[in-house]
């Protein structure tokens, strides 16, 4: 595999390109805390999510959905976007690379992460997510099948580039280990940016995070999602070139541990979906059942399996249900 690495503007500091790292001295955009920036990345909402591209990856499952990104010119290379930890198809950050992509006459595909419930119904064969190289050789069949259906509209699939950001850089890097041994997709080169060197210590973090949620005040709370919401679309339509998120977060007034708490609970309401959605395909019984919809007890029962689900943190999800799924 070569290594052609990627010129462009991103928000956070260090990328890394498949076997060395780049650090570019006269990088100008302005340096956020981790925190900041994560959150900053999030009012990166795109009114344009590409086209709907859906296939099928096992006889067994649901269909596995990417969302893509033609270019004008059917001889354009190819960019596959694999999100961070819980980040789907229409994923803010996921997107607005897309669009950053697309804008240099790419064409891109931006693909879910495995800790999703649309990787887990749509392309899991042990049924649960976590174990980075079973999860990676699953994702590697799911893009053997993308590649096909995104030829047949009109994509040019011949050595695309793959480009992960946090958890999405970790599987990159494990999916380029697949290609280089299986040589079905012949990846580019891979550029992985800001990925995530320890999952077993990023979910424990995520789990500190969230559970320091609660310190915030429901009014506090509410007034920060406002003028976040007041602002998002107006960030999306900016040029990166006249995004001022230093001043950005500064008018936001957070503090550095309620932007952290934040953060918590937006990766807990994606686990709760995952929790569910795992209990719902394996029948494990860790969640409380559901009574019958007819049932006088369904409302009750629902909201007995939603609030167990909600406790869940990452690294329970983990030790239970990888353990269940054999790894």
């Amino acid at each position: 595999m070569r290594t052609t690495p990627f010129l462009f503007f991103f928000l956070f500091l260090t990328a890394s390109v498949f076997v060395r790292a780049e650090h570019i001295d006269s990088y100008d955009f302005p340096a956020l805390s981790a925190e900041d920036a994560t959150l900053y990345s999030a009012c990166w909402a795109s009114e344009d999510k590409g086209e709907k591209l859906k296939v099928r990856v096992w006889e067994d499952t649901s269909k596995f959905s990417v969302r893509y990104f033609r270019s004008p010119s059917p001889l354009a290379e190819t960019v596959i976007v694999l999100g961070g930890l819980g980040s789907d198809e229409t994923a803010h950050t996921s997107l607005f690379l897309a669009r950053f992509f697309a804008e240099k006459g790419y064409s891109v595909l931006v693909v879910p992460n495995t800790f999703t419930p649309d990787f887990l119904l749509g392309a899991s064969s042990s049924r649960v997510v976590g174990d980075t190289p079973s999860d990676a050789k699953d994702l590697y069949e799911a893009l053997l099948r993308v590649k096909e259906a995104a030829a047949g509209v009109g994509l040019n699939m011949e050595s695309p580039y793959l480009v992960g950001y946090s958890h999405g850089g970790l599987l990159a890097s494990a999916l380029a280990r697949v290609d280089e041994s299986r040589q079905e997709i012949r990846f580019r080169s891979a550029l992985l940016i800001n990925p995530a060197a320890d999952l077993l210590h990023g979910l424990k973090t995520l789990d500190s995070l969230a559970a320091k949620f609660e310190e915030i005040s429901f009014k506090r709370l509410l007034f920060f999602l406002f003028k976040l919401k007041g602002r998002m679309k107006d960030c999306s339509r900016l040029p990166l070139t006249q995004h001022e998120p230093l001043n950005f977060m500064k008018n936001l007034g957070l503090r550095k541990d309620e932007a952290a708490s934040l953060i918590g609970m937006a990766f807990s309401v994606t686990l709760r979906k995952l929790v569910a959605a795992t209990e719902n395909l394996n029948r494990f019984g860790i969640l409380p059942p559901l009574e019958p919809p007819s049932s006088a007890a369904h409302q009750a029962s629902r909201r007995r399996r939603s609030q167990a689900a909600a406790d869940f943190t990452y690294q329970m999800y983990v030790e239970n249900w990888l353990k269940k799924g054999h790894f």
